[in-house]
């Protein structure tokens, strides 16, 4: 289950069962769709069918620029089998900015506010190698709040090429992500692993291509903090007197800022690619950029 941190809401959750709602969900600079869940809240349990007969109305307003976006609504299938009500809205959040979404029913209304983090600094980079055969290198990234997710793009290809480069993405999990030091987060990329992994995706023990590394952080707003274990659980469930961000209802509604690093081939020596035998490809920024983004999309 999703641990939460905010301040606590005296709520009683059936005192009008019409009015009240779940949110549950999040605003992502790396989309261009957002996308909310929201769950009628009620005290006896309804037949798939009848569920959504009454939809409510849900519009996101910026409290920095006062523009404001009506949402769609969609009913959707969950990883369960059962109905989903999700609404949707074509924007990207800006950084920095204040956003409040308002889902009405039929006689009331349930609002949470989210501030959308800024966008992290550019990382540093330090090398290091801890063992012969682990060759890990470290990343900083000032200033950033919480790091909730570590994602690394390769684009490869087997030495001598046989067809277009593979674009892979791997996600640093739990304690992977890395840690606060100093004030700065932490973010080792693990370059011998990752490329244990891509030997096996091209069946190859030989040299192999690199066109592109890009490693990409995700920071959450101040408020959403990771469980133990920095494992989210991706059915959000949030009960009657946990901690919330929502008024007159249930849930959560976070906020999500992204940075990239581009980072061959002009940020790592060739001497440490050497080591875990890659051959760099001489590519554009924007080249691997577009690249990666066309393949996180596709995920």
């Amino acid at each position: 289950m999703l641990l939460l941190q905010s301040c606590s809401v005296e709520f009683e959750p059936f005192a009008d069962s019409e009015t009240y709602y779940t949110i549950a969900g999040y605003l992502d600079t790396d989309r261009a769709q957002q996308v909310v869940r929201v769950i009628p809240i009620r005290d006896v349990v309804q037949r798939p069918d009848s569920a959504f007969a009454s939809v409510p109305s849900v519009r996101s307003l910026d409290l920095n620029s006062n523009d404001s976006i009506e949402w769609r609504d969609s009913v959707v299938v969950l990883d369960d089998g059962s109905a989903g009500l999700v609404f949707v809205a074509d924007f990207r959040p800006i950084p920095t900015h204040r956003y409040r979404l308002s889902v009405r029913g039929n006689r009331g209304e349930t609002t949470a506010e989210v501030t959308v983090p800024a966008t992290p600094a550019n990382a540093a980079l330090v090398h290091t190698i801890a063992y012969p055969s682990v060759i890990n290198y470290p990343l900083f990234w000032p200033g950033a709040d919480e790091i909730i997710a570590v994602d690394v793009f390769y684009a490869v290809r087997a030495s001598p090429p046989r067809g277009p480069a593979e674009a892979l993405w791997f996600s640093y999990d739990g304690e992977r992500r890395g840690k606060r030091e100093a004030g700065d987060w932490r973010t080792d990329l693990l370059l011998a692993e990752d490329r244990a992994a891509i030997s096996k995706v091209l069946e190859t023990s030989d040299d192999v291509l690199l066109d592109c590394l890009i490693l990409r952080i995700s920071q959450s707003n101040s408020g959403w903090q990771p469980p133990p274990g920095g494992v989210f659980d991706a059915d959000v469930l949030v009960q009657p007197g946990v901690f919330s961000n929502v008024s007159n209802g249930l849930g959560w509604f976070g906020a999500v800022s992204r940075a990239s690093r581009f980072l061959v081939p002009i940020n790592i020596p060739p001497n440490v690619l050497d080591g875990v035998r890659y051959l760099a490809i001489d590519r554009t920024e924007e080249y691997c950029l577009e690249l990666a983004d066309s393949a996180w999309q596709d995920r």
